[in-house]
């Protein structure tokens, strides 16, 4: 059975980036997916984990609107990836359970940041992010072979189109000075 945490932002999900560096416990192993199909949900899984441990870190934030975000990204992404984990499963596929090397590093430069401008950062890279995975997944929702990856694919792009928008709101907000601090 599949193990992983999934949210939906991934740097490079847009070319189905697979990193070359995996957790140790992922051994790829793409079951019934076509190799196209299987490089989308490694990235998205990969992806998927990479937002939910910056949805975490963004809990240290000291802007309310921030914090609201970060945990509404875990809360979605966790769903999201309790589908994936299933649907993975069910084609006797393995995913990665963690961030690729490059998004752990990502994470851990935001870690050290701290006040407006992990706020600033954050935001910014999710309205990035959301961007890049907006096309990759109506690419997936459109062209994936496998019915099943392309229904979970179109069920999440109107998700990652709230998320998006939520992101360039919350971006305009910061950069404008709007702040929701306790």
């Amino acid at each position: 059975m599949a193990r992983l945490t999934l949210g939906l932002a991934m740097l490079t999900i847009g070319q189905y980036t697979i990193s070359s560096a995996q957790s140790a416990d992922f051994s790829e192993n793409r079951g019934l997916f076509s190799p196209a199909d299987y490089k989308f949900a490694v990235a998205a899984a990969q992806g998927g984990a990479f937002e939910v441990a910056l949805g975490n870190l963004a809990q240290k934030s000291t802007d309310l609107s921030v914090k609201e975000f970060g945990q509404k990204m875990v809360d979605d992404h966790g769903k999201a990836g309790r589908q994936l984990a299933d649907l993975a499963g069910r084609k006797d596929a393995t995913l990665p359970a963690g961030p690729s090397e490059a998004h752990q590093k990502e994470v851990d430069r935001l870690g050290l940041l701290t006040g407006p401008d992990f706020d600033r950062a954050y935001v910014a890279l999710m309205v990035r992010a959301h961007k890049t995975d907006l096309k990759a997944f109506k690419h997936a929702a459109e062209d994936a072979h496998d019915a099943d990856l392309k229904a979970f694919a179109a069920g999440m792009v109107p998700i990652v189109q709230d998320h998006l928008s939520m992101a360039e709101t919350l971006d305009g907000n910061l950069k404008s000075g709007v702040s929701m601090n306790q």
